[in-house]
């Protein structure tokens, strides 16, 4: 039919509608004029072809099983007609209510029920479905574009989505199985070719670098043109392809590609994208374009930038190491290049280029011998610039690089120390964290601009220190502790810790041997003592609690202290603000910032029933006759009541010999020269610092005092 006219006749309504169709080929060009004036005008493509149903198909046909031909058609609207951009439809001569991915209309004589609106599922539909795919795909040259290579993709059934029902499912997976066996789609020339025999370029890639891949004359033409590259359009391609088994290719694998000729100007078209990559790109991207092999060599082979072995002439001269590799001369000479081959990390073959090759090609897979070799090149490059160098590509280079121990193991620099106040150099203890102060005798002070430290520094974050986690959980139990029982308690990730950074490293501590904590926290700065941080919820609301400070908290768990009686746990210390003997009481060698911090006693009465005890069992096994008597007279005068029991037997000198006896067998005195008397005598003796001393003792404790144990001597 090629003209129809509709007319409205009802009063008031009067509409005279003229349809035309001109029909030149597949085109069809679909005019309506409403009372004589032009309404639209439409180009469709229509695509049929006549199909015999099988026996078995006709069988299930129904009132068509007697026709032995049927006509198949697939309109498809041009670009600018409204139904291009919208879901296609199945007619059965008129429109049914089943949709389609397919743009356009799939008429056939569909088998359906009395309504008409839908298709019955039989085997004559699904025959006719199945040649229909076949329609789809055979049309696609007649609908492909020079100028557009991939438009036609648009056009074709969508998977992915969920079909409507189950004629638009079975006609998506036939269109992309027959697609998957025909030439269907363009390879880099434009021409159709068949899906097994191209590779598809790997996805989210900038329009700028496709363009560049493309510009290479002798770049391959087994990859799909870069007409494809939409989100519509490859979601199709990638099926089809899946349909051939036919996976993505990696960035690496398209940027190798264009160095397949293993021309210069492929070589070189190829190191600008990989550059452009890196820039622009993200980290995943950008480490892919590194490990491409496209770099040319002197000798013709093609090697990765990221392996940092491939350097240009340095003056045009070769150096003496003869197993130096070269980039080619007319790509190294190339100066439009320069800038990439910088980019990618290709540099000059003198000391301080080799040194950046290799802190731009990473460390990832070094060992111990590779260290060892990174620390011979970096000591031929002047120590300034060779801070520069790793700091430019690793602005914490104390994460990234490892160094040697006094053990010969290589660990990160912030998990070591430096030979100093805290660790000796002689390697004698915590030998596992010094660094080797041999082997790296020359790199000290590189060392410390790179992160090192021989004693703690002011100012470090440790929010990244795997301890700090444990403190974190810690403080957020105490804060949800102190909220009302009846509130709400918060998410952990709606608490925040607020507080200046401490001194550190002190993950340092858990790492370090007894001696050499205490060491550590005697050399903790006294202006960085930061001694509490704030608790609150992150929006700001509700009340602040004030916690101890990750360095406080850390120094409780591992720290240690010296004291005047060796190295001990900071709560078994007492303060050096406190006015006693430090043979008696662990004095702690501390600032005393530190030590208010950390809650040091600092009064006798604050003095804890633990050390009073421990200073008891001291002097009862102590041979120093000064030492005892002072501690029994610290003991009598300060300690809480009980420590020294009644009935407990004392530490007291008989002649040469020390014994325990009851204080009615001793004699106390703090005269020394009464004191040598009684030892002459064997009388049971001992010798405290005061004369109130030794009558606190007799009056409390019941010792004797010289006259009565000497009057009963024989």
């Amino acid at each position: 039919m090629d003209r129809l006219v509709l007319e409205d006749t009802r009063a008031g309504h009067e509409l005279c509608r003229k349809i035309t169709q001109e029909t030149r080929g597949v085109e069809h060009r679909v005019v309506e004029q409403r009372n004589e004036t032009l309404h639209s005008s439409e180009r469709w493509f229509v695509f049929s072809v006549d199909h015999e149903p099988s026996p078995t198909a006709a069988r299930t046909a129904g009132e068509l099983h007697d026709r032995p031909v049927v006509t198949i058609s697939w309109a498809v609207p041009d670009k600018g007609v409204p139904q291009r951009g919208k879901r296609g439809n199945f007619w059965a001569y008129f429109p049914t209510n089943y949709d389609t991915t397919l743009t356009g209309i799939l008429n056939a004589p569909w088998k359906t029920p009395e309504d008409r609106q839908n298709l019955t599922k039989s085997d004559f539909n699904e025959e006719l479905v199945t040649r229909a795919a076949e329609l789809v795909v055979d049309s696609i040259p007649n609908l492909f574009e020079e100028k557009d290579p991939g438009s036609y993709l648009t056009l074709l059934t969508a998977r992915g989505r969920e079909a409507s029902q189950w004629g638009d499912e079975m006609l998506s997976e036939k269109v992309l199985q027959v697609a998957a066996r025909r030439p269907s789609l363009p390879d880099q020339d434009g021409f159709l070719r068949l899906p097994k025999h191209l590779r598809l370029h790997p996805e989210n890639l900038a329009p700028g670098w496709l363009e560049q891949w493309a510009s290479h004359p002798g770049r391959p033409k087994n990859w799909c043109h870069h007409g494809v590259e939409s989100r519509e359009r490859r979601s199709r391609a990638r099926d089809i392809l899946e349909q051939a088994h036919v996976a993505p290719s990696s960035l690496r694998e398209w940027l190798e590609a264009l160095v397949s000729d293993r021309s210069v100007e492929g070589a070189t078209c190829a190191l600008k994208l990989a550059a452009s990559v890196v820039e622009t790109g993200n980290q995943l991207q950008a480490a892919e374009a590194r490990d491409a092999k496209i770099l040319l060599t002197e000798r013709g082979d093609f090697r990765s930038p990221s392996a940092g072995r491939v350097f240009r002439r340095h003056g045009g001269v070769r150096l003496p190491n003869e197993t130096t590799v070269y980039l080619h001369d007319a790509i190294a000479q190339n100066p439009e290049i320069l800038h990439s081959l910088q980019v990618l990390g290709v540099e000059e073959a003198n000391a301080a280029g080799r040194l950046r090759a290799a802190v731009t090609s990473g460390f990832a897979r070094y060992r111990n011998n590779d260290w060892e070799d990174f620390w011979a090149l970096a000591r031929t490059v002047e120590g300034d610039e060779m801070v520069e160098v790793v700091k430019e590509r690793h602005p914490e280079p104390e994460s990234v690089l490892k160094v040697r121990t006094a053990t010969g193991q290589f660990r990160f620099v912030r998990d070591c120390i430096l030979a100093g106040p805290v660790v000796p150099d002689n390697g004698r203890r915590d030998a596992a964290i010094l660094i080797d102060p041999v082997f790296h005798a020359a790199d000290t002070e590189v060392l410390k601009a790179l992160g090192a430290v021989d004693r703690p520094l002011p100012r470090m974050n440790p929010r990244s220190d795997a301890w700090f986690n444990d403190y974190s959980g810690v403080i957020y139990n105490r804060f949800c502790a102190s909220l009302p029982p009846q509130g709400s308690r918060p998410r952990p990730s709606s608490v925040s810790l607020i507080g200046q950074d401490p001194p550190g490293p002190l993950h340092l501590l858990a790492e370090l041997s007894a001696d050499g904590r205490a060491a550590f926290t005697r050399e903790l700065p006294d202006l960085g003592i930061v001694p509490d941080w704030r608790c609150m919820r992150t929006n700001g609301q509700g009340d602040v609690l004030r916690v101890e400070s990750p360095l406080i908290w850390m120094l409780r768990e591992q720290g240690m202290l010296a004291t005047s009686i060796g190295v001990r746990r900071p709560n078994t210390a007492v303060s050096p603000e406190l006015q006693v003997d430090g043979r008696l009481l662990p004095v702690a060698d501390v600032a005393v910032a530190y030590a208010r911090a950390l809650g040091l006693p600092s009064k006798i009465h604050d003095v804890p029933a633990g050390l009073w005890s421990e200073l008891a069992e001291r002097a009862d096994s102590g041979t120093d006759a000064a030492f005892v008597g002072d501690a029994y007279a610290l003991l009598a005068t300060s300690s809480p009541a009980g420590t020294l029991e009644d009935g407990r037997l004392f530490r007291c000198r008989v002649g040469e010999n020390w014994e325990m006896q009851h204080s009615k067998s001793i004699a106390v005195t703090f005269e020394e020269d009464q004191y040598e008397v009684l030892l002459r005598d064997r009388v049971p003796a001992l010798l405290v610092p005061t004369d109130a001393d030794a009558h606190l003792l007799v009056d409390r404790f019941r010792f004797r005092v010289p006259s009565d144990l000497l009057k009963v001597v024989p």
